[in-house]
């Protein structure tokens, strides 16, 4: 199987995520705040629009792979979702806590 190589960057489903987020009582400045971002920036990501790689590892970093790989848009990437191939070698992480800790 031929490995696929990563763009060097990012698409999140914004409108998802946003929606998610308000569920758990989070604003965006929340998550501008948990991410390091400018307000403005924020809703740019928010938007749909490419996000570089610090960025990015911090978005999956903070929020855990668990719950990010549900809002990256995948298929404007053109790559498949790794995470389902390869959670089952994962270890149970503890990602939900830390998200509702912002």
């Amino acid at each position: 199987m031929k490995k696929q190589k990563p763009p060097g960057y990012l698409v999140l489903k914004g409108e998802e995520l946003e929606t998610e987020l308000n569920a758990l009582g989070k604003t965006v400045r929340d998550f501008a705040n948990s991410l390091g971002l400018e307000m403005q920036d924020a809703y740019g990501v928010l938007s749909g629009e490419k996000i570089g790689v610090d960025t990015s590892c911090s978005f999956i970093t903070r929020y855990g792979a668990d719950f990010a790989h549900e809002y990256i848009d995948w298929s404007f990437m053109g790559m498949a979702n790794p995470y389902p191939r390869i959670k089952k070698r994962c270890v149970k992480t503890r990602h939900f806590d830390r998200r509702n800790a912002i």
